[in-house]
C-alpha cells in the first residue's frame, strides 16, 4: 500500500482555484450549447459551435505554448483569469439589450478557448513544479477529481438557475469564479518555473516552436500518444456535437434533465479520476490508455442504442470517466518525460495535435446527425472508437513506463 501523497500548501491553493473555476466553467459548458440550440434549433449549428471553440488550437496553439515558456507564468495566468471574467460579462449585457446572436456565442467560445490554451500551457508546467515527480499522478488525479466534482454540481445548479432566471446568469456566475481563481493563484508562494541554470531562451518564438515540435516528433512514446489522441478526439467530437440533440430527441430530456446528464458525465470523471493513481500502480500506461479507449467505444455504442433516460445517465458517466482516465495518464506521463523549460510548448504541441481533429469531427457530427439521425451516428462513432483502441494494442505505448528513465537521453536528442 502506497503512502498518501504530501502535496503541500501551494498545491492546495492551486487546487482550490482550479475547483472553483471548474465549477463555473460547468455553468458555461451547459449554457452555451443550450443557448445555441434555443436560438437555432439546429444540430449543425451545435456542431459549428463545438468546431469554433476548438479552432484556436490550430490557429494559435503552438505560438501560445512558446510564449508561455518565455513569460512569467504566474502573472500571465492571473491576467488570463481576469480577462475571461470580463469577457463572460459582455454576453449578459448583450442579452439584456436584445442584441445576443448565435455569432456572438461563436465568438465567445473562440476567445475563451484561446485564453484557455495559454492558461492550460502554464497549468501543465506549474503542476510539475508544485509537487514532486512521484506525486504527479496523484496531483493530476486530484485536480481532475475536484473539477469533476464541481462539474457534477455545476450542471445541476445551472439547471436550477435556468428554471428561474435567464440562461446568461450562468455566465455571470462563471465570471465570478474566475476572479476567485485569480486570487488563489496570487496566494501561491512557490515560483511557477523550475530553475534551469545554463539555459537561455532561443532567439525568437519560431525556433522555440520548432524545438517543441521536434521533441514530440522524435520521442516515440509522445508521438504515439499524440496520434492516438488525434484519432480518439475525432470520434469523441462527433458524440459531443450530437449530445444535446440525442438527449432531447432520443431520451426526451428536459433542460433540467439535460443538466443532470452533464452532471452524470462529470460524476463518472470524478469516480475514475479518484481511481487513477491505483490504476496506474496496478497496470502499465498502455493497458490503462488502450483499455480505456476500447471501453469508451463499446459504451458509446450502447449509449447510442439506449432509449432509457436513466440508462443514458449511467452510460454517459462511464464514457466520460474512461475518457478522463486516458487524459490523466497521458498528462502525467508527459510531465514526467518533458523538461520544465519545454513543458509549455510540449503541452500545446500535444494539444494542437490532439484537438486538431475536433472541429472536423464536430462539424461532421452535426451534418451527419441531421442526415442520418443521432442513433446511427453515435453507434458508428463508438465502433470507430473501438477500432482506434485496437490499432494501438501493439505500439510504442508499451514502452511508455520506461520513458521516465530515458528522459535525459530523450531531452538531449531533441535539441
Amino acid at each position: 500500500m502506497t503512502a498518501a501523497p504530501r502535496l503541500g500548501r501551494d498545491f492546495r491553493w492551486y487546487l482550490t482555484g482550479h475547483a472553483v473555476s471548474s465549477w463555473g466553467s460547468a455553468f458555461t459548458l451547459f449554457a452555451i450549447p443550450l443557448l445555441v440550440y434555443r436560438l437555432t434549433g439546429s444540430a449543425q449549428a451545435l456542431g459549428t459551435a463545438v468546431a469554433v471553440s476548438f479552432a484556436p488550437y490550430l490557429l494559435f496553439g503552438l505560438v501560445l505554448g512558446a510564449v508561455v515558456d518565455r513569460t512569467d507564468r504566474k502573472a500571465l495566468m492571473v491576467r488570463l483569469e481576469l480577462a475571461r471574467a470580463a469577457l463572460l460579462l459582455i454576453v449578459p449585457l448583450l442579452a439584456v439589450a436584445g442584441l445576443l446572436r448565435v455569432g456572438t456565442l461563436y465568438a465567445l467560445s473562440f476567445l475563451l478557448t484561446t485564453m484557455r490554451i495559454a492558461f492550460d500551457a502554464g497549468r501543465f508546467a506549474v503542476v510539475a513544479t508544485l509537487v514532486g515527480p512521484d506525486d504527479l499522478v496523484a496531483a493530476n488525479g486530484r485536480l481532475e477529481a475536484v473539477s469533476a466534482a464541481a462539474r457534477v454540481l455545476g450542471p445541476v445548479l445551472a439547471g436550477a438557475v435556468v428554471a428561474v432566471a435567464p440562461i446568461v446568469v450562468c455566465l455571470v456566475l462563471d465570471a465570478v469564479t474566475y476572479l476567485v481563481s485569480a486570487a488563489c493563484l496570487l496566494a501561491i508562494r512557490r515560483p511557477f518555473r523550475a530553475p534551469s541554470p545554463g539555459r537561455r531562451p532561443l532567439a525568437g518564438v519560431g525556433p522555440e516552436i520548432r524545438e517543441g515540435l521536434r521533441y514530440v516528433v522524435r520521442h516515440p512514446v509522445l508521438r504515439t500518444v499524440s496520434l492516438m489522441m488525434v484519432l480518439a478526439n475525432l470520434v469523441d467530437a462527433v458524440t459531443l456535437a450530437l449530445l444535446v440533440v440525442l438527449a432531447k430527441q432520443q431520451l426526451g430530456a428536459s433542460d433540467t434533465q439535460l443538466a443532470w446528464l452533464y452532471a452524470a458525465g462529470a460524476a463518472g470523471v470524478l469516480a475514475l479520476a479518484t481511481l487513477a493513481p491505483r490504476l496506474r500502480a496496478a497496470f502499465s500506461f498502455a493497458q490503462v490508455a488502450v483499455g480505456a479507449q476500447l471501453g469508451t467505444g463499446l459504451l458509446t455504442v450502447a449509449f447510442g442504442l439506449n432509449r432509457s433516460y436513466v440508462g443514458g445517465l449511467v452510460l454517459w458517466a462511464l464514457v466520460c470517466g474512461l475518457g478522463a482516465t486516458i487524459n490523466i495518464a497521458a498528462t502525467s506521463l508527459r510531465q514526467l518525460i518533458v523538461p520544465d523549460r519545454l513543458r509549455g510548448r510540449v503541452m500545446t504541441v500535444a494539444a494542437v495535435l490532439a484537438w486538431s481533429a475536433v472541429p472536423v469531427g464536430a462539424v461532421a457530427g452535426g451534418v451527419l446527425t441531421e442526415r442520418f439521425g443521432p442513433t446511427a451516428v453515435c453507434v458508428a462513432a463508438g465502433l470507430i472508437a473501438v477500432l482506434v483502441g485496437a490499432a494501438f494494442l501493439n505500439s510504442p505505448l508499451r514502452r511508455a513506463d520506461s520513458s521516465r528513465r530515458e528522459r535525459a537521453d530523450a531531452a538531449g536528442s531533441s535539441v
